[in-house]
């Protein structure tokens, strides 16, 4: 985002430092007040902070990692999980291949065979494989983990938008896109933030105030 806005260099590491200064008296302060809040992260917590995307994780991973152990995970309990990273490592040259000489098979093949054989050969193989040169094999398969643990509804509208916004604005508003397409996505993440500072603290007052009243 700082190269995109052409931030210099040094003003872009100095506001890292900083932020990440602060940051580190932020989340103790976060700790702090979360520490107090009864049943956090457990099923039934009264005010529905489950935690579902996050403490879960890390502590799926924690046992995962730390008290299995990758020796015990990748030779008895999940001994065919060694192959996927061989398969991550042949994905990258294949997919390469695939974009880089896959026109030309196409086009050789459109001359050389009767149109019979070839319009459902394309339909079925080509016309597929020409869309893999709109999306990037990494981000999908990093895409499917943070979909972990929760359903689709968490990423479905967020899905909506971006298509919007990278194919039809990209493609038909592109001096808009350029401009103010990052400015935009950072503007939302702020606001989302601030929304849940804003609602947290209105909804914490909503409630003492509500109690007073109750108690008098």
């Amino acid at each position: 985002m700082g190269l995109y806005a052409k931030i210099p260099p040094r003003a872009m590491y100095r506001g890292q430092m900083i932020s990440a200064f602060v940051t580190a008296f932020v989340a103790y302060g976060v700790v702090t007040l979360v520490d107090g809040i009864d049943g956090i992260c457990t099923p039934d917590q009264p005010a529905k902070f489950t935690c579902a995307a996050g403490s879960s994780v890390y502590f799926s991973a924690s046992v995962f990692w730390g008290a299995i152990g990758p020796a015990r995970v990748f030779s008895q309990i999940y001994p065919v999980m060694k192959y996927a990273f061989l398969l991550g490592f042949l994905l990258a040259p294949v997919w390469w291949g695939i974009k880089r000489y896959g026109p030309t098979a196409r086009q050789s093949m459109r001359t050389k065979m009767p149109g019979t054989i070839f319009k459902p050969l394309d339909l079925i193989i080509f016309t597929p494989i020409s869309y893999l040169k709109q999306v990037h094999p990494s981000l999908i398969l990093n895409g499917f983990i943070y979909w972990a643990p929760v359903n689709l509804t968490y990423t479905t509208s967020g899905l909506y938008f971006s298509m919007f916004f990278m194919y039809y604005v990209r493609k038909y508003k592109t001096a808009w896109f350029e401009k103010y397409n990052y400015v935009l996505a950072a503007a939302f993440i702020g606001g989302v933030a601030l929304s849940a500072l804003v609602i947290f603290f209105s909804a914490s007052s909503i409630a003492t105030f509500m109690l007073l009243i109750a108690v008098r």
